[in-house]
């Protein structure tokens, strides 16, 4: 505890205890402890000398601990799984290659997954930021993440959990994960994450962290995304400030794959597009001019209002002469 308290002010008094090697030793020695109290706080003093910079968390790191963390995440003590996860929090947010030896060397991503899933409320938050921390540095640690399943733990928090600021970095982790490619973006919203972040960005009107957040993740897994099928329905929800960028990305769908613009509009895709009162000169009127476009003019004009009305009001002189 002497040490921990000493370690969490600054790099300098951290680097007292991180280049002794002997006090490293004594710390991961620690972690195996039969004493519950002595392997939480040994989790705590790591993390305490980690955190501060790179250099740290890689001598941190280097003292062939990860086994035994992976341990204290399985303990039977709640206490010493929190700190367990801080403190690989705490080094695999440093740097893409402490990430890696985390992720990779470390194996320690399936026991994050698994302590979010079953973590009461608030404890879910550091292992939360841990899988954004892994996922934001490039497209393989993110796929790894996801092949553990890590999506769907952290999808499961967002709809959950109740306080703003976990369902926040929750939704941060899943736009560090779909940010990557239109692989893992089609992952997510497999998985239902579009909708869910879209209701995490409507459920407040006041801006703040969580509007924020779900705002930038919606719009970094919707930019990825090449599934036409999980953005269609979001145009009947979503309000202009994401409308905008999930009908710009349906145009840039249908403007490269021509096969896909039938289905578009025969499931009612261009139909609602017509029903959209955009601001003029704004991107999103750009964009449904930019989808118009694409398509004959017969076909724009069979799916407009304009032509709907007519043709009901077609039908109804019809019954009625009838």
């Amino acid at each position: 505890m002497a040490l921990s308290e000493i370690a969490k002010h600054n790099a300098e008094l951290a680097d007292r205890i991180a280049n002794n090697a002997g006090t490293l030793r004594v710390l991961t020695g620690c972690l195996a402890d039969r004493d519950w109290e002595l392997r939480q706080y040994a989790c705590t003093c790591l993390a305490n000398v980690a955190k501060h910079n790179e250099d740290l968390s890689q001598k941190v790191a280097n003292a062939d601990l990860f086994t035994r963390l992976i341990n204290c995440i399985k303990d039977e003590k709640e206490k010493v799984q929190r700190q367990a996860i801080l403190c690989i929090k705490e080094i695999a947010g440093q740097s893409i290659d402490l990430a890696r030896m985390v992720s990779d060397v470390g194996g320690v991503t399936p026991y994050v997954v698994d302590y979010l899933t079953t973590a009461p409320g608030v404890a879910k938050l550091q292992a939360i930021m841990t899988l954004g921390f892994i996922a934001g540095f490039d497209h393989d640690l993110a796929k790894n993440v996801v092949q553990c399943k890590g999506h769907i733990a952290l999808v499961g928090a967002l709809k959950t959990v109740t306080e703003e600021h976990i369902k926040a970095a929750a939704a941060w982790s899943l736009g560090q994960i779909g940010r990557h490619s239109s692989e893992l973006a089609k992952e997510l919203a497999e998985q239902g994450v579009l909708n869910e972040l879209l209701v995490a960005f409507m459920s407040t009107e006041e801006k703040g962290d969580l509007k924020t957040k779900s705002k930038r993740a919606l719009k970094s897994i919707i930019q990825q995304c090449q599934e036409l099928e999980a953005l269609r329905p979001l145009l009947e929800i979503a309000p202009e400030k994401v409308l905008k960028h999930i009908v710009g990305q349906i145009a840039i769908i249908l403007k490269n794959n021509q096969a896909v613009r039938r289905a578009f509009a025969e499931k009612g895709g261009l139909k609602k597009l017509q029903e959209i009162k955009a601001p003029p000169e704004s991107k999103l009127h750009s964009s449904i001019n930019e989808i118009h476009d694409l398509f004959p003019p017969e076909v724009t004009q069979h799916y407009s209002p304009e032509y709907m009305n007519t043709l009901l009001k077609k039908i109804e002189d019809y019954k009625t002469q009838e």
